[in-house]
């Protein structure tokens, strides 16, 4: 799960959602520092990773991203879960998806400012950059895979990993439809999901 699956699996409580989003840029010293009131979201996060990576069809996902990605099939498949989101999102919200974005924007935005400075460097990017909606196009994850790449020490690993997608689109769609509902459930006994308000799921 990436930034906009993490959204959306968070209460509506602003530094639960914010704790949840951005959990992985929170560690080591960072930790200690944190304002307590975002630490159930980090735990929250921590827990949906916890049952996502243990998760059946997670490993049959990751496994056949595995030969294409090698090492860096984690984070891939991290991006293509929230284009998952995006590509079903009626499925499991009323909400119209720009409307949504806006509303976890303001809410995060108005308590960033208590976050370490690394992570609110981060969160404000997001924010003024709108990075959400890039997971809605493939043109959008060639983005986000062009702008990871000069960072690894392979260069051309992620090079059309959008386009790669798209060939198998459908077959990857299945196993998230198959996993994402269980998640859901999963997160839903210890928080309400606001966003999640389509009972038919």
């Amino acid at each position: 799960m990436n930034y906009l699956a993490h959204s959306f699996l968070s209460p509506d409580k602003p530094y639960v959602l914010t704790g949840n989003v951005v959990a992985d840029l929170i560690k080591g010293s960072a930790r200690k520092e944190v304002d307590l009131r975002f630490l159930p979201g980090i735990e929250l996060h921590r827990d949906i990773d916890a049952f996502t990576d243990g998760h059946p069809a997670v490993t049959r996902f990751k496994a056949a991203l595995h030969d294409r990605f090698h090492k860096y099939a984690p984070v891939v498949s991290d991006i293509y879960m929230d284009h998952f989101l995006v590509l079903n999102w009626s499925q499991y919200s009323e909400w119209e998806i720009h409307d949504y974005i806006d509303c976890i924007y303001n809410k995060m935005n108005s308590v960033i400012d208590q976050l370490p400075q690394d992570a609110y460097r981060r969160i404000r990017n997001m924010i003024e950059h709108r990075w959400l909606t890039v997971y809605f196009t493939i043109e959008g994850i060639e983005e986000v895979f062009s702008r990871m790449n000069h960072k690894l020490s392979d260069k051309n690993i992620l090079k059309g990993g959008g386009t790669w997608l798209s060939e198998r689109i459908d077959d990857f769609n299945d196993i998230f439809i198959s996993f994402f509902p269980e998640l859901i459930n999963f997160v839903s006994q210890s928080y309400p999901i606001p966003a999640f308000n389509n009972r038919n799921v």
